[in-house]
């Protein structure tokens, strides 16, 4: 039981995680590609309106994914071909 409450752990740290990486990473794009410092917005200016627009956006995804990892959890697999070693 405690192997599962694990992996549940891993899905919400994993999407936190991507959320919270997002905004960082197109800013880093963003530095690279542009080459016009003064057109670039900050990241601290940018952070917080991205968090909640990807945190609203994404929680359909991570319902899906949740589900879909719950009824494969569930299910049980009958493998055909078994290595033996």
């Amino acid at each position: 039981m405690k192997e599962q409450n694990t992996d549940w752990i891993f899905l919400f740290k994993h999407w936190i995680f991507t959320l919270l990486l997002g905004p960082v990473i197109s800013q880093l794009i963003m530095y690279i590609i542009v080459l016009h410092p003064n057109k670039i917005v900050g990241l601290l200016e940018v952070f917080p309106l991205a968090f909640i627009f990807s945190l609203l956006f994404s929680i359909p995804t991570y319902i899906i994914y949740a589900s879909a990892y719950n009824y494969f959890l569930k299910k049980t697999y009958q493998f055909y071909f078994q290595n033996s070693f």
